[in-house]
């Protein structure tokens, strides 16, 4: 299971867009996150979902859960289920593309605060929700 982020500096306008990689019971397996500069908050989600999607195959995952915020994001890629979608991020979700890019940061081990998060998740309802 992983869930995805997209995120707005609003001073700046620039965007990162990362994500959790969790397992069954919640605990943490790999967080990622990629500057994307100046871009809108829905593509910062597909990447996410993307970045996350690469990460858990190259792992050798292949029965995943996806939790996002944006319920655009999801009818956008459930709706898109042809080639001829006009987003190439949705493309590549649907396909599953594996494309390498430098910009994507991998944490093995979650960053500070963000453990007493993944440990709140764990112990309540929230996170099977």
């Amino acid at each position: 299971m992983f869930g995805t982020d997209g995120a707005v500096n609003l001073g700046s306008g620039l965007v990162a867009a990362g994500g959790v990689v969790r397992d069954k019971e919640g605990n943490w397996i790999v967080g990622y996150y990629r500057f994307l500069g100046k871009c809108s908050v829905f593509d910062a989600e597909l990447w996410g979902i993307l970045d996350g999607l690469k990460i858990i195959q190259r792992r050798g995952h292949v029965h995943v859960t996806i939790q996002t915020d944006s319920s655009e994001v999801v009818k956008s890629i459930l709706d898109s289920s042809s080639i001829e979608s006009n987003s190439t991020l949705i493309r590549r979700i649907s396909k599953q593309v594996l494309m390498e890019k430098p910009k994507l940061q991998v944490f093995d081990v979650p960053p500070g605060i963000t453990s007493s998060f993944i440990d709140r998740d764990r112990h309540t309802d929230s996170f099977y929700a």
